[in-house]
């Protein structure tokens, strides 16, 4: 497996959003690479409960598809929490994005993370 840098879609910032009812937080992986694992270094604050229901989409254009799910919620007590979101088999793709798919106070908080490629 190899990691690859990314960069965060300018318009977003990927550690943080403030409430909402839908989040997303979306890379570009700068070319078309298969997508094996998304590993989430959860936030080790008391507030790990916060990513649940966690959709793995990602596109070559602009019409994203679910490849992944994390139901959660993540649990941490104190340390940050390892979760780790397999993709679905011949997932390659450009644009990878994170969505909170439930619930009506979402944050999402990302410290960390990595997306393993082949």
């Amino acid at each position: 497996m190899a990691s690859i840098r990314g960069e965060i879609e300018e318009e977003l910032r990927f550690e943080k959003t403030n409430y909402r009812i839908i989040c997303t937080r979306g890379i570009d992986m700068l070319e078309t690479v298969p997508i094996l694992l998304i590993r989430v270094h959860n936030r080790g604050d008391g507030f790990g409960h916060r990513f649940h229901d966690v959709a793995v989409e990602v596109t070559n254009n602009s019409e994203y598809v679910q490849r992944g799910f994390y139901q959660g919620p993540a649990a941490n007590h104190g340390e940050v929490a390892i979760v780790d979101i397999m993709c679905d088999y011949q997932t390659i793709a450009r644009y990878v994005r994170l969505r909170i798919t439930k619930g009506s106070e979402n944050y999402l908080n990302i410290p960390e993370l990595e997306i393993y490629t082949n």
